[in-house]
């Protein structure tokens, strides 16, 4: 993990042993092994929502690709099995990629899965996907303009377990593999290629008109959680679970077994439940009632771990593979010109306080944040992003602040007092007595999270600068910092989500973040990022992912703040497969199993 990250310290390891039966004979029987039900704790707010897999933008979060989409819809290519952020070739539902034509062509074998239906995964279900994709790009989370499959030029398929794409260029074939083909979800064409619940089957996708119409037909039924586990369309998957129920109020989703699942690994437990929690104390307290098999400890309780350690549970850090920030948002009048100012930024970030924020609020389950491209991605973080360019010091803050035309008012507001453009003065579109105050998003309900708002907020009065919390629902600042400002008008200066900004697929190249045009990061703009982005793209050179995430580090399209593991779970002892977890937040409950 590199000399950067804070060392955590190994808490406890329970383990169950199980003796050997006899039964009649001095022969050791095997044991029965366990069979029953296994339930999942969510963080508040942190609940699978969506069940299309052609992901809205509403909706793009880890939690519903990886507790709903891809427990039921698997993807042709699939990443981080334990502690690896590399391609996992054995669950992935395609051979790896076979690239031609001087890199600009890429042959895709699918293998021999099946749907629940019976009817068998082709080439044709991968088709179906991109021409609903086209048709409906703007609708998908997943979009950068110029990407797929804007960049896609020809597609064939000469059989029904062969896939030919053709790109307009040759790219970096690791970026191509893992964030444009990885995104591909095969879909049931058979099944799903309809334009009504009554109407018939057909090849509607194959026209754009027929394809906008699926598409609407399909949004329309995923806009209805209260049907998920009814709704017939949903009951065909490809994936190892199928769901039993959804409580479209609470969250709370049951999964079984997929009897017809063509993977490596059959599920071995009876049923999966996805259990959603209001706050950290209600999850903490089912833990201790023992109804939760793989949970997780609040980072203000780290504490209590040995006493969960001695009653059946392992404690492991999930280390998690994403860079962690405060969305600034450069468009929502009047501060957005204040905040364009990478003096302003930059005295901003000199107020927040990594190590302490480490040490005292997540007790050392965390990482420092210094760029876009953590440590976890083994030969693509440059040696200068593990250092930190601003550290904490709020007196350096206050300097920038006065040394370009600002009036310190501690406890208050600052005020321009220097209007202008010069190297002395506020800055470009700044105005005479422009204030230092602005209001701050963040997710309510996470104590450790209101325990760093606080933390910034403090420091910053202190020089003046005036940070207004307002406290949402998790799901909530998804909706209003997302989706800021692409789909509608910003209204705020500061998001903090609570989970990392992970925006990128599995190779941490930035498109989806900070290029022109893009939502999350609140309309930052760069000519600059986008051509150090871009050629992250095409050239496959550690060079060229340095040379990207030094400029991203250094210019702050967003604050960047501790990198906390997603969580500290809690395991049950005799619940196997489940541990070491991955980095890219990645789960594998079809290879879990009881002892």
């Amino acid at each position: 993990m590199r000399t950067r990250l804070v060392q955590i310290v190994a808490l406890a390891t329970a383990l169950v042993g199980g003796a050997a039966l006899t039964v009649g004979s001095t022969a050791p029987a095997a044991a029965k092994a366990v069979q029953r039900p296994v339930s999942v704790a969510m963080v508040p707010g942190a609940t699978p929502q969506y069940i299309f897999p052609i992901v809205n933008t509403a909706n793009f979060d880890e939690q519903t690709y990886v507790f709903m989409v891809w427990l039921m819809y698997r993807p042709l290519y699939l990443y981080g099995h334990g502690l690896s952020t590399a391609l996992d070739t054995a669950d992935s539902l395609a051979y790896p990629p076979v690239f031609s034509n001087a890199g600009k062509t890429v042959t895709i074998r699918l293998k021999p899965y099946r749907w629940s239906d019976g009817t068998p995964v082709t080439s044709r279900d991968v088709a179906f996907f991109l021409n609903l994709i086209r048709a409906n790009k703007a609708a998908w989370a997943e979009y950068v303009p110029g990407e797929l499959p804007d960049n896609l030029v020809a597609a064939a398929y000469p059989t029904p377990s062969t896939v030919r794409l053709t790109f307009n260029r040759a790219y970096s074939r690791q970026w191509l593999t893992e964030n444009a083909l990885g995104s591909i979800i095969p879909i049931p064409q058979q099944a799903w290629d309809r334009t009504s619940a009554a109407g018939p089957v057909g090849n509607y996708d194959q026209a754009p008109g027929g394809a906008k119409a699926v598409f609407h037909f399909l949004s329309a039924a995923a806009a209805s959680p209260a049907t998920y586990a009814t709704n017939p369309l949903w009951r065909v998957v490809d994936g190892p679970f199928t769901m039993t129920s959804y409580n479209a109020t609470t969250g709370y989703a049951s999964y079984k077994p997929n009897p017809k699942y063509s993977g490596p690994s059959k599920a071995r437990i009876p049923q999966l439940n996805i259990v959603p929690f209001t706050t950290d104390a209600a999850e903490l307290n089912a833990m201790r009632a023992g109804t939760i098999d793989y949970g997780y400890l609040p980072f203000e309780d780290s504490s209590q771990a040995s006493y969960f350690a001695s009653h059946g549970y392992r404690v492991a850090n999930w280390v998690q593979g994403r860079s962690s920030w405060i969305q600034v948002d450069f468009t929502h009048p009047p501060t957005a010109a204040i905040l364009s100012q990478l003096y302003v930024r930059q005295a901003l970030q000199r107020l927040i306080d990594q190590p302490a924020w480490i040490r005292d609020i997540l007790h050392g389950y965390a990482s420092p944040t210094y760029g876009p491209v953590p440590p976890v991605y083994k030969g693509l973080t440059n040696a200068t992003e593990l250092h930190n360019p601003y550290p904490y010091s709020p007196s350096k803050a206050e300097a920038l602040l006065r040394a370009h035309g600002w009036s310190i008012k501690p406890q208050g507001a600052d005020s321009c007092i220097r209007p202008g453009t010069g190297p002395t003065e506020c800055g470009p579109k700044v105005k005479a007595g422009a204030s230092m105050s602005f209001e701050f998003n963040y997710a309510s309900g996470i104590p450790y999270v209101l325990q760093e708002v606080e933390a910034w907020q403090s420091a910053a009065s202190r020089i003046g600068i005036h940070i207004v919390p307002v406290a949402h629902p998790s799901t909530t600042i998804f909706s209003l910092d997302g989706n800021c400002p692409t789909y509608k008008p910003c209204n705020w200066d500061f998001g903090y989500y609570y989970q990392p900004g992970w925006g990128y697929g599995n190779y941490p190249s930035g498109e989806e973040i900070f290029k022109c045009g893009e939502y999350w990061v609140g309309g930052y703009c760069s000519p600059t990022a986008d051509r150090l982005i871009d050629n992250t793209l095409t050239n496959s050179s550690p060079q060229a992912m340095y040379r990207y995430e030094d400029y991203i580090e250094q210019q702050l399209p967003v604050l960047w703040i501790p990198n906390p593991g997603w969580q500290i779970s809690l395991v049950r002892s005799n619940l196997h497969g489940a541990l070491p977890q991955s980095p890219l937040y990645t789960i594998f409950p079809e290879k879990w199993y009881w002892s």
